[in-house]
């Protein structure tokens, strides 16, 4: 079980420029106000409280994402009755500023964020997972491969704010986000019902009445598109079928002929003739 904190957790200052941290706080936690020279990404997991700063006190409650920028004053103040758990990732204004991913990150996210979707809150929680993993095990590559997990989980969070608007009474929107960035990898629907909290029957009707196909279909259709314009750019049928998550030649051949009305090697023969439209 993870140590009640009454502190801080430290931040240590690595080679790379990121670190990531968990922190359970106990009754009586105290924080000084902080000016710190990096970025500072706070995911609340559990709990209440107020994060101060010089432009007023920002409310924090669970699922609430807060990014703090360089040099910004700031103090995390616990609830009395329900102190704070947390996920946090620190990283160097160098690694971003020559970036416009941060930029489009602080207009999109303000002050606070909360997170009313599942897609986004396993994307947080499992990315500062895994750097906490990699700066721990410190494997062959860590380093690179901490500085793609921030930089995927910022690119995806920033989709994820801007291109669905989601309705808390409607779990299917987080799982067509999650489907739209995910649809070449394998999906079982038993875990895109779970992470909706509802049964596999239950998820697959509202699925279908939302969207007006099954999810196998919906998934399928999304794989063929990329499967077309990956065609015209790779050649290889056999490579084409797994980028784009199909794991059998002859079913891919079926549902391509009946998407297209034409096989992938006809589809094919005649993008490499004429410039065909999709």
């Amino acid at each position: 079980m993870e140590t009640l904190r009454k502190t801080p957790v430290s931040i240590k200052n690595t080679t790379y420029g990121i670190w990531g941290f968990s922190s359970m706080h106990a009754k009586g936690f105290t924080m000084p106000m902080e000016n710190d020279p990096f970025y500072e990404l706070f995911f609340i997991r559990q709990g209440h409280g107020i994060c101060k700063t010089k432009d007023g006190d920002i409310d924090l409650k669970p699922n609430s994402l807060l990014l703090i920028e360089p040099q910004q004053a700031h103090q995390l103040i616990d609830s009395n009755k329900s102190p704070l758990s947390l996920y946090g990732v620190c990283f160097s204004p160098d690694l971003v500023d020559t970036d416009n991913i941060i930029k489009i990150f602080q207009h999109k996210l303000k002050t606070t964020t909360l997170l009313n979707n599942s897609y986004a809150i396993r994307l947080v929680t499992e990315s500062i997972r895994e750097i906490i993993f990699e700066q721990t095990e410190r494997a062959f590559g860590y380093q690179s491969k901490i500085q793609h997990t921030l930089f995927n989980m910022l690119i995806d969070l920033l989709r994820s704010l801007t291109q669905i608007v989601f309705n808390d009474d409607d779990p299917i929107e987080s799982s067509l986000l999650y489907i739209e960035q995910n649809f070449y990898k394998h999906l079982k629907i038993s875990e895109l019902a779970e992470d909706c909290g509802l049964s596999t029957r239950r998820f697959t009707e509202l699925f279908k009445r939302k969207t007006g196909n099954t999810c196998i279909k919906y998934i399928n259709e999304k794989r063929l598109n990329y499967a077309k314009k990956r065609l015209q750019n790779q050649g290889d049928i056999n490579m084409v079928m797994l980028d784009s998550g199909f794991g059998d030649i002859s079913h891919f051949y079926k549902l391509f002929k009946q998407h297209t009305g034409l096989t992938p090697k006809q589809f094919l023969d005649k993008a490499k003739s004429i410039e065909y439209n999709f």
